[in-house]
């Protein structure tokens, strides 16, 4: 399709010396778009990281550093930021610890951007700590990375980190590496906070056949949602012409008025159809220019933009090609922007998308589900856990990113009860769940007991099929748990609320 054809079905003027800018683009080494960080809370967007860190009043000095503690405790107030210490408590870890499980002799991967392996609130616990390709900045950024491994270190206090940087934009086989070194350390479980955005649908492919091959050495491997509930639409595309979004409109806005910078969006697929993606400026009063595009025909079921562009308002639009019966579902992610018509439903980013995989989403001060955390297939993830935690490395950490590594925590609680698979970890995990989200303490009292986990019970991927509940199961009984929670199809033995969770020989 020219641009010209293009414009003329929209009625707008197409830029063509932009385009040349993805000519280009399209050259160099392909790499995958890693996001996560600080996000705010009200809207979902990233920002930077918001210090909190209390600081005692023994050490305060001066009126001035008293007046920046209390300008602190009032973010924290406006936040809703919750001490670690009560997130521990509400996700059953502190009651885990208290009955002696504390993840002793259990091996944790963390994959991140970037660590500070040298923190104070992670410094004892690391094992082993390697960077993966990419340039080394003076000023790289590690809080997400640390903040991540900090919560894994204190939900599972006594387990090692092995901790695997990429860097920002890795490459799939810069994954794939840094994934095989955890795997040849002999780790137990892998956390990865992170979302990617690969911009080809082979790459896509390529980072959850990496987490398979995790799987398949028996790690078990937990990763974050996602925060793109309202960055991302899907729906049935068209036989020709422009995608429908809403009604009769043909264009998704980005953001809620003028941005700038980086723009990264994502268009993928489900048939055979050929659709391409494009990027315009708005322009009241005047033809809307292309500013960038996709039309990579040849590799199929995904496009993609990266571009930086000036202060404007900006909408993408997605146009399909003649010829295919069937226009199959379209979805598309905008990565660093919120779109003006979105579909929480299927948010969820790559690795999520794998077999076996265990996917957290997050949940409020409230027990709600956020209403940025990424959502499957079916509207659920496998699941949830705290956000808007107070940490060491970062201060208040909110989104799925903090919530994953309860998750990972929890999973290396389990792991220290026996030698169970990736399967029967996620399965325990899920069946001693509460409604609101984890309750490590269940699950560990159910791995010390012995059980088998039917087949069935593998939900496969976020938001799946879920097994029926066994009839005979049960979990402990000082445990809440949701009403179609369960442990095991064999167990129906009860649990001493006195009693010490052992580790299984």
């Amino acid at each position: 399709m020219s641009d010209a054809s293009a414009a003329d079905t929209r009625g707008q003027a197409t830029v063509v010396v932009v385009s040349l800018l993805l000519v280009v683009s399209t050259l160099v080494p392909v790499s995958v778009f890693l996001t996560g960080g600080t996000i705010d809370p009200t809207t979902g967007d990233d920002v930077p990281d918001i210090d909190t860190a209390d600081v005692p009043e023994s050490t305060v000095p001066d009126a001035e550093t008293r007046r920046e503690a209390r300008t602190r405790q009032q973010i924290r107030d406006r936040l809703g930021v919750v001490d670690q210490r009560d997130a521990l408590r509400s996700v059953g870890a502190f009651e885990a610890h208290t009955h002696g499980v504390t993840g002793a002799g259990v091996t944790v991967g963390v994959v991140g951007k970037s660590f500070a392996s040298d923190a104070e609130s992670i410094e004892t616990r690391v094992g082993g700590h390697e960077r993966f390709g990419g340039r080394r900045r003076a000023n790289v950024d590690t809080g997400h990375g640390t903040a991540v491994a900090e919560i894994v270190a204190n939900t599972a206090p006594e387990s090692t980190l092995y901790l695997a940087a990429v860097g920002e934009e890795p490459t799939t086989d810069r994954y794939d590496d840094a994934v095989r070194w955890l795997v040849e350390r002999d780790v137990d479980v892998v956390v990865d906070a992170g979302s990617y955005f690969p911009k080809t649908a082979n790459d896509s492919a390529s980072l959850s056949q990496t987490a398979q091959y995790a799987i398949d050495n028996g790690v078990i491997y937990v990763t974050s949602a996602g925060n793109y509930a309202g960055h991302h639409w899907s729906g049935t595309g068209t036989e020709s012409g422009w995608v429908t979004f809403a009604g009769e409109t043909q264009a998704n806005a980005l953001g809620d008025g003028p941005l700038s910078g980086r723009v990264s969006l994502r268009a993928q697929w489900d048939s055979r159809a050929d659709y391409d993606l494009y990027l315009y400026r708005d322009l009241p009063g005047s033809d809307d220019p292309v500013v960038a595009k996709s039309t990579r025909r040849r590799f199929g079921g995904m496009e993609a933009i990266d571009v930086v562009v000036p202060r404007g308002q900006y909408y993408l639009a997605v146009y399909a090609h003649d010829g295919v019966s069937d226009p199959g579902t379209v979805q598309v992610f905008s990565a660093r922007h919120r779109l003006a018509t979105t579909d929480a439903v299927g948010s969820v980013a790559a690795p999520t998308t794998g077999a076996g995989i265990i996917t957290v989403g997050a949940v409020g001060p409230d027990d709600t589900v956020r209403s940025y955390s990424s959502l499957g297939a079916d509207g659920t993830v496998d699941l949830s856990a705290p956000d808007g935690v107070e940490t060491d490395s970062v201060g208040a950490f909110y989104g799925t990113s903090a919530a994953t590594p309860f998750v990972g925590g929890a999973a290396a609680l389990v792991a220290s009860q026996g030698n169970f698979t990736p399967a029967e970890t996620e399965y325990i995990l899920e069946r001693t769940s509460r409604e609101n989200g984890l309750n490590a303490y269940a699950a560990v009292s159910a791995a010390s007991r012995p059980f088998d986990v039917p087949e069935s019970a593998v939900t496969g991927r976020p938001g799946g099929a879920r097994a029926e509940t066994p009839a005979n199961a049960t979990v402990p009984a000082n445990a809440t748990v949701s009403a179609n929670a369960t442990v095991s199809a064999n167990r129906t033995a009860t649990d001493d609320a006195n009693a010490t969770a052992a580790r299984a020989p």
